[in-house]
């Protein structure tokens, strides 16, 4: 798959990464949750949630999912994660729209950790495990490819 599509398709992976962040963030408000506590463990939740679509989606793995490589995924996007809840904490503190919307907030987040998570992602976690879905009538990585 060339360099472009898989930029596309771990965006939209991103867009889904976003509701399920957003909407483990509302669950725990509602209950009374801290929102920069309930933002950590929606964070955790959406990335587990993106590993596993990327992992099929975007990068086409063949290979078995295991609880190694899903480490390796939330530690290749640790860095864009940290960016990501930086970016959350200073829109909330800095803006009264941000924090009485915090959903807002995990928007610029994702954005800001999504070059780097896609960066690390292809060059750590992913690495040579790619299939090709450019190519018409070449299917997907077969487990012995990988």
């Amino acid at each position: 798959m060339s360099g472009i599509w898989k930029i596309i398709r771990f965006g939209l992976v991103g867009v889904v990464g976003f509701v399920a962040d957003s909407l483990v963030l509302k669950g725990l408000l509602s209950v009374g949750v801290d929102l920069y506590i309930g933002q950590v463990v929606a964070y955790f939740l959406a990335a587990s949630v993106t590993w596993a679509i990327n992992r099929k989606f975007t990068f086409r793995t063949a290979k078995r999912a295991s609880w190694r490589e899903w480490v390796g995924y939330l530690g290749a996007n640790a860095l864009g994660g940290v960016l990501n809840y930086i970016t959350f904490v200073i829109c909330t503190k800095a803006s009264v729209v941000f924090h009485d919307y915090p959903y807002l907030a995990v928007a610029v987040g994702s954005v800001v950790g999504m070059v780097v998570n896609y960066t690390l992602s292809l060059l750590f976690v992913f690495k040579g495990r790619s299939g090709s879905l450019d190519a018409p009538g070449q299917p997907p990585l077969r487990q012995d490819e990988s």
